[in-house]
């Protein structure tokens, strides 16, 4: 026969269980909340890259300063959400992107200063890091595809 005190003992230990089982499933809540926090922040940072460049395809070399900064701070949040080299991809295509846009505005300048010719390599140039910053833009739309399709259910 079971005394009080074992009674209580086997009370406790029932109340233990239940409240490991009980923090075991806030644990598993918790992480699923910040699992979702982080896929949010993602999608954020892909959704403003994915606009950034459909202005770029659209505007080309043309590219204004409105829709160049305003992927700046997607640039630098996804420092935080991604691996280190998709946020130096992301830099990296940020730049050229920037140096689309003050390579554009020097094209009137350049043909002044040294004439038509030197106006003409220099807009040929320009053309060629727009279609590296396709390119490298295109690379970067995959990469952030394949981080925001790993979905844990």
């Amino acid at each position: 026969m079971l005394d009080v005190s074992n009674l209580i003992a086997l009370g406790s230990l029932f109340a233990a269980l239940l409240a490991a089982v009980y923090a075991k499933s806030t644990v598993r809540t918790a992480n699923k909340a910040n699992e979702i926090a982080i896929h949010n922040e993602r999608l954020k940072i892909y959704r403003g890259f994915v606009s950034f460049h459909s202005a770029l395809n659209s505007q080309g070399v043309g590219i204004n300063d409105k829709d160049l900064w305003a992927v700046f701070e997607h640039v630098e949040l996804s420092e935080f959400y991604y691996s280190a080299q998709l946020y130096e991809d992301f830099q990296r295509y940020f730049s050229l992107a920037r140096e689309i846009r003050a390579r554009k505005d020097l094209w009137s300048t350049i043909e002044e200063e040294s004439g038509t010719q030197a106006r003409v390599a220099y807009v040929k140039e320009t053309h060629e890091i727009y279609k590296r910053c396709l390119d490298l833009g295109k690379q970067l739309d995959q990469e952030f595809r394949s981080k925001l399709r790993v979905w844990k259910t």
